[in-house]
């Protein structure tokens, strides 16, 4: 009744939805459990999912940094670990119209790094293809923008938002709201929220759009860390 569910509790059983009082999840009637014992231990993981939720999580401090220079970027790209989040920001949707504005990308939770990946298109194109595990938000968006303007398709290893699918979460409520319920990222995109999708994007500069552009690429590496364990 919360959600206006009139059927089929149990294919959405699991999946979090955003309802009046906060985020909710769909979960079966203690009457149905107790009638079908073979329900109790997905009952149980889902209590335990619920509680994960509720868990007060340790603070992470954040450390994202903007990169200027082409040999401090190139830099980075060689000393980046062995899985890499990567996020791009782009003037648009559509590759063949719009241009990537900035890049972010993060091996580690808390951490991030922001450049314009214009000044050392070469670098960018090698570590696209590395042998690193790379890993994306959405690995179609990145993937294209990638091809069309570096003429690669990168070396994925996750794709988080196929990973909310596989988990049954990527329903109403949003792989951002899914990172800030499972880390202790904050709430962001505030930043550039009020320019976003307007003329001016296309002229904001880089420093206006660093720390929302890392926190996507951090969270991106945090929903990785989340779901490798339960997908």
């Amino acid at each position: 009744a919360l959600l206006g569910i009139a059927s089929g509790v149990l294919k959405r059983e699991g999946q979090v939805f955003e309802s009046p009082h906060g985020p909710a999840m769909v979960m079966a009637h203690p009457a149905y459990v107790l009638r079908n014992k073979d329900h109790l231990k997905k009952w149980r993981t889902l209590f335990d999912k619920v509680a994960s939720y509720l868990r007060p999580k340790p603070a992470v401090p954040h450390n994202y940094t903007l990169l200027h220079a082409k040999e401090d970027i190139e830099a980075v790209l060689v000393s980046l670990g062995p899985v890499v989040a990567f996020d791009y920001e782009t003037e648009g949707l559509t590759p063949w119209n719009h241009k990537v504005k900035s890049v972010a990308v993060s091996d580690g939770v808390g951490k991030a790094w922001c450049f314009d990946p214009s000044l050392t298109v070469g670098a960018w194109r090698a570590f696209l293809t590395s042998q690193r595990g790379l890993i994306a938000h959405c690995a179609s968006f990145e993937g294209i923008f990638s091809l069309w303007h570096y003429g690669v398709w990168p070396s994925f290893h996750w794709d988080t938002q196929l990973g909310a699918k596989m988990e049954d979460e990527n329903q109403s409520l949003h792989l951002k709201d899914l990172a800030l319920i499972h880390t202790d990222l904050g709430a962001y995109g505030g930043e550039v929220a009020s320019i976003i999708d307007t003329p001016e994007w296309k002229d904001v500069p880089i420093e206006r759009i660093c720390v929302s552009n890392s926190k996507d690429a951090d969270a991106t590496f945090r929903l990785f860390e989340y779901q490798k364990d339960l997908v």
